[in-house]
């Protein structure tokens, strides 16, 4: 279930010395669940990926939790438009 947000928000997260505590702490979750996103062992809900870009300010975007299929059915979906 690994998505590009998962390794986005570890390498964010590294760079900045930013631990999975205090990232719980400001995103207002549990370390466990912040845990489990970073090694891609779950996705964030919807509104908490809204959150997570604006707290990373756009350097996770929304989108990076969407699996490689998803990407490519959104894709094809707005060229179909």
């Amino acid at each position: 279930m690994s998505t590009r947000g998962a390794a986005e928000l570890a390498a964010w997260m590294q760079l900045r010395e930013i631990t999975q505590r205090q990232a719980a702490e400001a995103l207002r979750v549990s370390g466990p669940t912040v845990h489990d996103w970073v090694h891609g062992r779950k996705r964030p809900r919807p509104s908490l990926r809204a959150l997570i870009a604006s707290w990373t300010h756009g350097a996770v975007p929304v989108d990076s939790w969407l699996s490689d299929e998803a990407r490519a059915a959104l894709a094809a979906d707005r060229g179909a438009a």
